[in-house]
């Protein structure tokens, strides 16, 4: 969620809270649920939403600090981000401050109210708490998130805390608390082994990501991760290495996740990239933090969120009537809480539409997406549906959730649905008709609350009627249809969307303001854009970032949409004669070379020829048939 969008979020909340402390009913899919609840079991507990401060509480459980396993770590408890804004407090499984807190009772819902690291531990998954979503209005300036610590057996250890005081560093609690909880187990596990303390490496060193730190765009600090990730050896100038790998990241705003190619010896590889820009302390520059994580080596990717980063329909950018009614359809479907299908060609935002219809829903839970064609077959099952401790060699020993459970009160999204082996369709269809599912390896039902939203880009009748896809999975998942129509039909929208492109990467990449010609605007509406919106996003990066000019013209495109503006004026003649049906009397003779040209280029392909010159077959044939010249070069590929 950008600053912007947030703060919006946050001031329609505030208006919510003012509802619910004065006794008054609140509006629906506003406040999310888990945030509702707790306000509302706040409420029942007595807690005075107004108090200045609240009375000490002692809660049932409590552990003997010296006990606790966290306290391996370091009482002084190193914080990196001190400086920048961020306080990171610990937290045992009760609630009590660990550390660095002169707080002397627990941070339990009974005593202060909503609060992060209550429902952090009673959730046990990461939680946000932010600004006016604490019960307290004493807590409406803190911003806060929360990951649940875990031990080797699986159970809560304690909780890690986020928290900063500033609106505009907000948007980076979520990924910092989960980033830390991470390298909490890990340096726990490593100080287990060792029976050394790593107060500084254990918050920096061991972050399982590779991670640089900038300040004024120069390179300060460093982890050995990123070092193997981009093969930069001890013999090198590790500094001059890093910041030629990295310094096409460093300017721009907040990046999360973002796939990535470098070139590594030569070779491609794909990582994930996040970059956080940080509000430095008085007296010091401003400071970015990097983070590099490798792609699964088959590709696999998911996106698992609580709502804050998701795609609005205000998002999707579009003023022609095929966007606009497609739009206007996927928001009311979007309460039935019913399946949806999307169809749609590669590149047409089938994902965009997905994450828009979940913001729009009731549904508070999270978003889960999941490409079936990048999971392997032989991982499916337990990648959906989860395993049990001991199902199979390998399997963690606390056993692991599927995404239909992770899903569970959200949405799960699954694209390239076509790609879901048989078996696992099976499955999939009893559960969406039982509302449970069963681990690998357990007997045991598991109850789920959970909206299906797939994608395709094939026809999945189609597809059943070749083995390849369940008739009965497909009504099962096409309640609602929602077909996404291709950017070739959506006409005056590839100009609007060029020009957000083009915005977007001149922030992105710090280029001056750039003046654009007619025939650059021209060449994007003759092109065919296959690649749809994603092909036009691509090459309006790749244009705005090898710019050497202030001015873009027709000459800056790739050769493809330099061919189609040179096509335009013949396509537009034989159009016009098609239409008309004079199909009658010769070419004129510069027509006739750039149909003898393209009949060349495609090898006398006449399907590949027509779409080139954008006619249709019978009347290419016309046209051959009434040259010489051609009908010549039609003999002579004939007797080739």
């Amino acid at each position: 969620m950008s600053l912007d969008s947030l703060r919006k979020y946050l001031e329609r909340v505030k208006q919510e809270w003012e509802k619910f402390t004065a006794g008054e009913e609140i509006a629906r899919g506003i406040v999310p649920h888990v945030i509702k609840r707790s306000w509302i079991r706040s409420r029942a507990y007595g807690v005075d939403p107004l108090a200045s401060e609240h009375d000490s509480l002692e809660t049932e459980i409590k552990w003997a600090a010296e006990s606790n396993p966290l306290l391996q770590l370091n009482v002084s408890f190193t914080n990196p981000f001190e400086s920048a804004g961020y306080q990171i407090q610990l937290y045992d499984a009760a609630g009590y401050p660990l550390i660095n807190s002169k707080a002397n009772a627990a941070l339990v819902e009974k005593r202060i109210g909503t609060n992060s690291v209550w429902l952090a531990l009673t959730q046990n998954r990461l939680i946000t708490v932010l600004g006016c979503e604490h019960y307290c209005a004493r807590y409406h300036n803190i911003y806060a998130a929360a990951a649940p610590i875990h031990g080797h057996a699986g159970q809560i250890l304690g909780v890690i805390n986020v928290v900063c005081n500033e609106l505009s560093l907000a948007p980076n609690v979520a990924s910092m608390a989960a980033q830390c909880a991470g390298v909490v187990e890990i340096s726990l596990s490593l100080l287990n082994h060792t029976g050394k303390q790593s107060p500084l490496e254990a918050f920096f060193y061991q972050f399982p990501q590779g991670i640089a730190w900038y300040n004024e765009n120069k390179l300060i600090r460093y982890n050995q991760k990123i070092l193997e990730m981009l093969e930069i050896t001890e013999e090198e100038d590790i500094q001059a290495a890093l910041e030629k790998q990295l310094s096409l990241w460093l300017s721009g705003r907040l990046v999360n996740r973002k796939p990535v190619s470098i070139t590594i010896s030569g070779q491609k590889k794909e990582f994930f990239f996040t970059s956080m820009p940080i509000a430095a302390g008085p007296g010091r520059g401003k400071e970015r933090f990097l983070l590099l994580e490798e792609k699964d080596s088959k590709g696999k990717q998911q996106l698992v969120t609580d709502g804050t980063t998701l795609a609005e329909f205000d998002n999707i950018i579009g003023e022609s009537k095929q966007i606009k009614e497609t739009k206007r359809i996927a928001q009311k479907i979007a309460g039935a809480d019913e399946p949806i299908l999307i169809i749609g060609e590669s590149g047409t935002g089938k994902e965009l539409f997905a994450q828009a219809i979940h913001k729009a829903s009731m549904r508070s839970g999270k978003f889960v997406a999941v490409n079936c064609g990048a999971i392997p077959a032989e991982l499916a099952e337990s990648e959906l549906f989860g395993y049990e401790h001991g199902a199979f060699t390998g399997a963690l020993k606390r056993g692991k959730e599927g995404l239909l459970e992770t899903a569970s009160g959200g949405t799960l999204f699954l694209d390239e649905i076509e790609s879901m082996p048989l078996f696992i369709q099976v499955k999939l269809l009893r559960a969406l008709a039982t509302g449970c599912i069963m681990r690998v390896g357990s007997t045991e039902e598991i109850p789920i609350n959970v909206r299906v939203i797939s994608a395709t880009k094939k026809d999945l009748l189609q597809e059943a009627k070749a083995g390849n896809f369940r008739e009965d999975l497909y009504y099962r998942l096409s309640t609602f249809i929602l077909e996404l129509p291709p950017l070739r039909e959506r006409g005056h929208d590839i100009i609007v969307l060029a020009q957000h492109f083009i915005k977007k990467n001149q922030v992105k990449y710090g280029k001056y303001p750039l003046k654009i010609t007619r025939d650059f605007w021209r060449a994007l509406t003759c092109y065919e854009w296959r690649g749809n919106v994603r092909e036009l996003e691509n090459v309006m990066s790749r244009v705005v970032f090898l710019a050497e000019q202030q001015t873009l013209t027709a000459e800056v495109l790739p050769a493809p949409i330099q061919e189609a503006l040179k096509l335009q004026p013949l396509q537009a003649a034989l159009a016009e004669d098609e239409a008309a049906e004079q199909t009658e009397g010769l070419l004129q003779t510069s027509e006739e070379q750039i149909i003898a040209a393209v009949l060349q280029k495609t090898n006398f392909n006449i399907t590949k020829a027509s779409q080139m010159l954008g006619i249709s077959r019978k009347t290419l044939y016309n046209r051959i048939n009434s040259s010489e010249r051609l009908s010549s070069l039609r003999s002579l590929y004939a007797k080739g």
